[in-house]
């Protein structure tokens, strides 16, 4: 899982920037040169050593250990959630993962995925008209068509790019989202097998009791004899 998107990313303090992928450290793991990335990203990484990207210093993967103490620094961090009004500090972030899915899915997200689609979908329809038109036999002055066209093609244009930024951090939002799910699910089938674990273990100590209790009750009438 990579990092956290920051919609004011460029506002943010460079060092908790992830140097692979970008975004904000998630479980910052420290180079031996000091530098960090996201721990999903080194174990991205194929091979023993990883080659620091502002450095050039080359680490090797086991020596690579997550920074507790950046981590708690970075608990007073400000996240916001790109497609509505939601900001909290990272710490919270944190806690309240399990929680995304239904945050994603709630009516202000399904409401802006909407209306991106549509005003992506609705800029496309522009540019197809506009097309149309710049192919047909107009009685204008043709410095000034083109003028209009043009003009008109570069807000589109704008317009587009736009949308296509916001779709882009949707579907990165949606990544992490899955991620998340994925994780959550991993470490539930965990917890399972170990209460399963727990409950065996339980078991087989009170079937051990059970057979010392007993053992103990034969034991008694022996001594009274003796």
């Amino acid at each position: 899982m990579c990092g956290f998107y920051e919609i004011n990313k460029d506002n943010v303090d460079p060092s908790y920037i992830c140097q692979v992928c970008c975004l904000i450290l998630r479980e910052a793991c420290q180079l031996l040169c000091g530098h960090r990335l996201c721990k999903t990203c080194r174990e991205n990484i194929k091979g023993n050593i990883i080659k620091c990207k502002q450095c050039d210093e080359e680490s090797p993967k086991h020596k690579i250990k997550l920074d507790q103490d950046f981590i708690d620094c970075m608990k007073s961090l400000s996240i916001p959630c790109l497609l509505c009004q939601w900001k909290d500090l990272y710490t919270h972030y944190e806690v309240c993962r399990s929680e995304l899915q239904e945050h994603y899915l709630s009516d202000i997200h399904q409401q802006v995925i909407t209306s991106s689609i549509t005003r992506y979908l609705g800029s496309r329809g522009i540019d197809e008209q506009y097309e149309r038109v710049s192919r047909m036999d107009v009685d204008i002055e043709q410095g000034a068509s083109s003028s209009i066209i043009t003009t008109t093609n570069q807000n589109s244009s704008i317009q587009i790019q736009k949308n296509c930024e916001t779709i882009n951090n949707l579907a990165s939002r949606i990544q992490t989202l899955n991620d998340d799910t994925q994780r959550i699910r991993s470490e539930s089938i965990l917890l399972q097998s170990s209460i399963e674990s727990l409950t065996k273990e339980f078991s087989l100590i009170k079937l051990s009791i059970q057979e010392r209790r007993c053992f103990l009750d034969e034991i008694k009438p022996k001594q009274y004899i003796l």
